[in-house]
Protein backbone atom coordinates (compact mmCIF):
# COMPACT_ATOMS: atom_id res chain seq x y z
CA UNK A 1 0.00 0.00 0.00
CA UNK A 2 1.15 3.41 -0.83
CA UNK A 3 1.48 6.27 1.53
CA UNK A 4 -1.54 8.04 -0.06
CA UNK A 5 -3.68 4.96 0.34
CA UNK A 6 -2.69 4.66 3.98
CA UNK A 7 -3.48 8.35 4.57
CA UNK A 8 -6.88 7.99 2.83
CA UNK A 9 -7.63 4.86 4.85
CA UNK A 10 -6.74 6.69 8.09
CA UNK A 11 -8.98 9.61 7.16
CA UNK A 12 -11.85 7.21 6.41
CA UNK A 13 -11.41 5.51 9.78
CA UNK A 14 -11.31 8.91 11.50
CA UNK A 15 -14.57 9.94 9.80
CA UNK A 16 -16.19 6.66 10.82
CA UNK A 17 -15.16 7.30 14.43
CA UNK A 18 -16.43 10.88 14.21
CA UNK A 19 -19.74 9.53 12.86
CA UNK A 20 -20.00 6.95 15.65
CA UNK A 21 -19.21 9.63 18.26
CA UNK A 22 -21.80 11.95 16.71
CA UNK A 23 -24.44 9.18 16.81
CA UNK A 24 -23.56 8.42 20.45
CA UNK A 25 -23.75 12.13 21.29
CA UNK A 26 -27.18 12.48 19.64
CA UNK A 27 -28.36 9.32 21.42
CA UNK A 28 -27.12 10.66 24.78
CA UNK A 29 -28.96 13.97 24.19
CA UNK A 30 -32.12 12.00 23.32
CA UNK A 31 -31.81 9.92 26.52
CA UNK A 32 -31.35 13.06 28.63
CA UNK A 33 -34.44 14.60 27.02
CA UNK A 34 -36.50 11.44 27.79
CA UNK A 35 -35.23 11.36 31.40
CA UNK A 36 -36.23 15.00 31.79
CA UNK A 37 -39.69 14.21 30.37
CA UNK A 38 -40.10 11.34 32.82
CA UNK A 39 -39.03 13.53 35.73
CA UNK A 40 -41.67 16.09 34.70
CA UNK A 41 -44.30 13.33 34.62
CA UNK A 42 -43.24 12.06 38.04
CA UNK A 43 -43.51 15.61 39.45
CA UNK A 44 -46.96 15.99 37.85
CA UNK A 45 -48.21 12.69 39.32
CA UNK A 46 -46.74 13.49 42.74
CA UNK A 47 -48.59 16.82 42.70
CA UNK A 48 -51.79 15.08 41.54
CA UNK A 49 -51.43 12.50 44.33
CA UNK A 50 -50.93 15.28 46.87
CA UNK A 51 -54.06 17.08 45.60
CA UNK A 52 -56.10 13.86 45.79
CA UNK A 53 -54.91 13.17 49.35
CA UNK A 54 -56.04 16.67 50.35
CA UNK A 55 -59.42 16.06 48.70
CA UNK A 56 -59.81 12.67 50.44
CA UNK A 57 -59.01 14.25 53.81
CA UNK A 58 -61.59 16.96 53.12
CA UNK A 59 -64.22 14.34 52.25
CA UNK A 60 -63.40 12.35 55.39
CA UNK A 61 -63.84 15.50 57.47
CA UNK A 62 -67.19 16.15 55.78
CA UNK A 63 -68.33 12.59 56.50
CA UNK A 64 -67.35 12.88 60.15
CA UNK A 65 -69.11 16.21 60.65
CA UNK A 66 -72.26 16.03 62.77
CA UNK A 67 -75.57 15.78 60.98
CA UNK A 68 -74.32 14.14 57.80
CA UNK A 69 -74.71 10.38 57.47
CA UNK A 70 -72.69 8.38 54.95
CA UNK A 71 -76.00 7.49 53.29
CA UNK A 72 -76.76 11.18 52.72
CA UNK A 73 -73.22 11.78 51.52
CA UNK A 74 -73.60 9.09 48.82
CA UNK A 75 -77.10 10.16 47.76
CA UNK A 76 -77.81 12.48 44.84
CA UNK A 77 -80.36 14.39 46.96
CA UNK A 78 -79.25 17.95 47.67
CA UNK A 79 -78.36 19.15 51.14
CA UNK A 80 -81.13 21.73 50.76
CA UNK A 81 -83.70 18.95 50.25
CA UNK A 82 -82.31 17.07 53.26
CA UNK A 83 -82.70 20.19 55.43
CA UNK A 84 -86.27 20.68 54.19
CA UNK A 85 -87.15 17.05 54.97
CA UNK A 86 -85.68 17.42 58.47
CA UNK A 87 -87.78 20.53 59.03
CA UNK A 88 -90.85 18.50 58.13
CA UNK A 89 -90.09 15.91 60.77
CA UNK A 90 -87.75 13.29 59.29
CA UNK A 91 -84.79 12.82 61.62
CA UNK A 92 -82.69 10.89 59.09
CA UNK A 93 -84.47 11.66 55.79
CA UNK A 94 -82.95 9.05 53.50
CA UNK A 95 -83.17 6.17 55.98
CA UNK A 96 -86.68 7.24 57.03
CA UNK A 97 -87.89 7.36 53.42
CA UNK A 98 -86.38 3.94 52.68
CA UNK A 99 -87.91 2.34 55.78
CA UNK A 100 -91.32 3.84 55.07
CA UNK A 101 -91.27 2.62 51.46
CA UNK A 102 -90.14 -0.88 52.49
CA UNK A 103 -93.30 -1.10 54.61
CA UNK A 104 -95.42 -0.24 51.56
CA UNK A 105 -94.90 -3.33 49.37
CA UNK A 106 -98.62 -3.21 48.56
CA UNK A 107 -97.83 -0.22 46.29
CA UNK A 108 -96.03 -2.52 43.84
CA UNK A 109 -98.50 -2.90 40.95
CA UNK A 110 -97.40 -6.44 40.03
CA UNK A 111 -98.30 -9.77 41.60
CA UNK A 112 -95.62 -12.20 42.70
CA UNK A 113 -95.19 -15.41 40.71
CA UNK A 114 -94.71 -19.00 41.82
CA UNK A 115 -95.62 -18.15 45.39
CA UNK A 116 -93.24 -15.17 45.63
CA UNK A 117 -94.16 -11.85 47.19
CA UNK A 118 -93.02 -8.57 45.67
CA UNK A 119 -90.96 -6.41 48.02
CA UNK A 120 -88.42 -3.59 48.00
CA UNK A 121 -84.75 -3.91 48.95
CA UNK A 122 -83.37 -1.15 51.17
CA UNK A 123 -79.98 -1.07 49.46
CA UNK A 124 -81.70 -0.70 46.07
CA UNK A 125 -83.89 2.31 46.97
CA UNK A 126 -82.41 5.53 45.64
CA UNK A 127 -83.63 8.87 46.95
CA UNK A 128 -83.11 11.07 43.91
CA UNK A 129 -84.49 14.43 45.02
CA UNK A 130 -86.72 16.00 47.62
CA UNK A 131 -89.68 14.64 45.63
CA UNK A 132 -88.66 11.45 43.78
CA UNK A 133 -87.39 7.97 44.61
CA UNK A 134 -86.28 5.15 42.32
CA UNK A 135 -86.88 1.73 43.89
CA UNK A 136 -85.98 -1.80 42.81
CA UNK A 137 -88.41 -4.59 43.66
CA UNK A 138 -88.65 -8.33 43.09
CA UNK A 139 -90.31 -11.55 44.21
CA UNK A 140 -87.35 -13.86 43.66
CA UNK A 141 -88.45 -14.66 40.09
CA UNK A 142 -89.24 -11.34 38.45
CA UNK A 143 -87.82 -7.90 39.14
CA UNK A 144 -88.53 -4.32 38.20
CA UNK A 145 -88.16 -0.67 39.07
CA UNK A 146 -90.57 2.01 40.22
CA UNK A 147 -90.30 5.75 40.04
CA UNK A 148 -92.23 7.21 42.94
CA UNK A 149 -93.13 10.69 44.01
CA UNK A 150 -93.41 11.51 47.69
CA UNK A 151 -94.42 14.33 49.97
CA UNK A 152 -93.55 14.76 53.60
CA UNK A 153 -96.15 16.58 55.64
CA UNK A 154 -95.30 18.47 58.80
CA UNK A 155 -94.87 15.85 61.49
CA UNK A 156 -92.98 13.46 59.22
CA UNK A 157 -95.97 11.74 57.57
CA UNK A 158 -94.92 10.46 54.13
CA UNK A 159 -97.37 10.02 51.25
CA UNK A 160 -96.34 8.11 48.14
CA UNK A 161 -97.45 8.26 44.51
CA UNK A 162 -96.42 5.71 41.86
CA UNK A 163 -95.30 7.61 38.76
CA UNK A 164 -94.09 4.65 36.67
CA UNK A 165 -93.30 0.96 37.23
CA UNK A 166 -92.05 -1.80 34.99
CA UNK A 167 -90.84 -5.38 35.12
Amino acid sequence: MTENQLAARGKTRAWIWYGVLLILFVFAIFLLWKVNQMQDQVRYFQQRQSDLIIKIDSLRTTLKSPGISSEEFNSPISSYDVRQLRRRGLENPIADLKMDLMNKSDMIPFEGTLGGTMHFYEEMIYVLTGRWVLAYFEDGHRAGYMLLGYEVNTGGEITWDVIEAYI
